[in-house]
């Protein structure tokens, strides 16, 4: 939390910068807690989704959520050690616009979507699910403009205190 909160920026913008970080380690330890709660509906859904090989559900099963979950501790232990935050954010950005796009896969066809079980709520369409991590996605994005914005300002107030 040191470097989150020792920013060279404004205050209210601290505060939103730590609070996307938080809503972004949320979304995904929800996500790691469901799908672990109940892995064997996951991998059932993931089997039964006819775009991905039968054979990786049980694989995918474990690797989606554990990477998720992998994403989530770089991203908290990037908290002292920014470059991990970097590589964190960047990952679950990649990750979202992944998911983001099986998504759009679904919607654009239809006949062969799978159970809602894969997504974030079992008890959402897709294009709920869409819209929502549409939204997620700008969070990330946002939280990555905000932390190369607190590098950008770290660096300039280094120069000026050591001309």
């Amino acid at each position: 939390m040191e470097y989150l909160c020792d920013m060279k920026m404004r205050q209210h913008t601290v505060v939103i910068y730590v609070l996307l970080i938080i809503a972004l380690l949320g979304v995904f330890a929800y996500f790691c807690a469901m799908k672990l709660r109940h892995h064997a509906a996951f991998e059932e859904g993931l089997a039964l989704a006819p775009q991905l090989p039968k054979a990786a559900a049980p694989y995918l099963a474990w690797i989606i959520p554990l990477l998720c979950f992998a994403v989530s501790a770089l991203i908290i232990y990037g908290c002292v050690q920014p470059k991990l935050l970097t590589l964190g954010l960047w990952i679950y950005l990649a990750l979202m616009l992944l998911f983001t796009g099986f998504i759009g896969y679904i919607l654009l066809h239809p006949k062969e979507a799978p159970c809602e079980c894969l997504g974030l709520d079992e008890n959402w369409s897709w294009k709920k699910h869409l819209w929502v991590n549409t939204g997620i996605l700008f969070i990330t994005g946002l939280a990555i403009w905000l932390h190369y914005k607190r590098i950008v300002a770290t660096i300039g107030n280094e120069d000026s205190e050591n001309p």
